[in-house]
């Protein structure tokens, strides 16, 4: 399988070059991520960056030994061989890109003609970004500018305010229209997608499934596709704010009992739909003939209840 560091050059100490800068910059945040580094990310083979280099190969020098492989040269030149040890434990932390994989897979839209035969939809399209060719590979995000390593935590609620349970995805993208997605799951309306690559300042679309849409069944509930954002200087993590718009509407008793919100004064709860409760009922003192005030009561129903539609759109607030 292809990976992005099979044509990366080879870098010795001291290298520099505006065609090199990249490839250094992305080997300071591979490092970085493999615990070996701690300095500026800035493009340039410091002794700092050959110390960490060497650590690494010295690493995979006493593994080859102990497993009767060959050996390694401890030289602090990065050649194929410390390029695919450095991609391949960076890309450990995108094992969970795999979830958008399998919901394309299984994801359908009805057809305009209402037959069983579903339209498949790629979560890219779901997430309703430009430009998207399908998923980034492994670590990709490692060597961009202005990407930071961070994580992202949401609190999500549906449209009757209850907490969500099921999956999250969620498209970054920044200045450069450059994306990268990520999944996760919210248990009691709380997500934590953490250990991943993002931009710094950009935009963001979030998508759920699982919460009720309009028409009463459980499908993908999108968030705005220009959600724009920043991240704290310093520290990068993310804190969203995640609710599923409502549309409220006054309608009449009679309407409500014929949709079935209601029978009668009573309320009933529904999956697509909430009923705003507050029905009064109002008594009135009655006259007889002579104007004196009567005991009977003469009661009267509010005619008017709001409820509360489902709708297929979040709205997203920056913690």
């Amino acid at each position: 399988m292809a990976t992005e560091v099979d044509h990366a050059p080879d870098l010795h100490p001291g290298a520099h070059g505006a065609e090199l800068a990249p490839w250094i910059t992305y080997l300071q945040q591979l490092l970085e991520r493999r615990g070996a580094y701690t300095g500026a990310i800035d493009g340039r083979f410091t002794p700092a960056v050959e110390a960490a280099v060497r650590h690494v190969q010295q690493q995979m020098a006493e593994y080859a030994h102990a497993h009767h492989e060959p050996a390694v040269e401890v030289d602090g030149v990065v050649r194929l061989p410390v390029w695919h040890e450095l991609y391949s434990g960076a890309s450990n932390k995108e094992a969970i890109d795999a979830l958008p994989g399998i919901k394309a897979s299984t994801h359908h839209v009805e057809t305009d003609d209402d037959s069983d035969d579903g339209t498949r939809v790629d979560w890219t399209q779901i997430a309703g970004m430009p430009g998207s060719g399908g998923k980034l590979g492994p670590a990709r995000e490692i060597g961009r500018p202005g990407w930071v390593h961070g994580s992202v935590q949401c609190s999500i609620v549906d449209f009757k305010g209850d907490a969500y349970n099921g999956p999250v995805y969620v498209v970054f993208q920044d200045g450069e229209n450059q994306q990268s997605d990520e999944s996760g799951y919210a248990t009691n309306g709380l997500c934590t997608i953490g250990d991943i690559w993002l931009p710094a300042g950009g935009m963001l679309r979030l998508t759920i499934e699982g919460a009720t849409n309009p028409e009463g069944a459980v499908g993908p509930v999108f968030g705005p596709i220009h959600h724009r954002y920043e991240l704290p200087a310093g520290h990068p993590m993310l804190g969203l704010h995640v609710r599923q718009v409502d549309d409220p509407q006054q309608v009449s008793m009679s309407d409500a009992e014929a949709h079935g919100w209601v029978q009668g004064t009573t309320v009933h709860e529904g999956v697509g739909f909430k009923v705003e409760l507050g029905i009064e009922a109002s008594a009135e003192h009655s006259r007889d003939e002579h104007h004196e005030e009567s005991n009977q009561h003469e009661h009267t129903v509010n005619r008017t209840i709001t409820v509360h539609l489902a709708t297929p759109h979040l709205e997203i607030t920056t913690a």
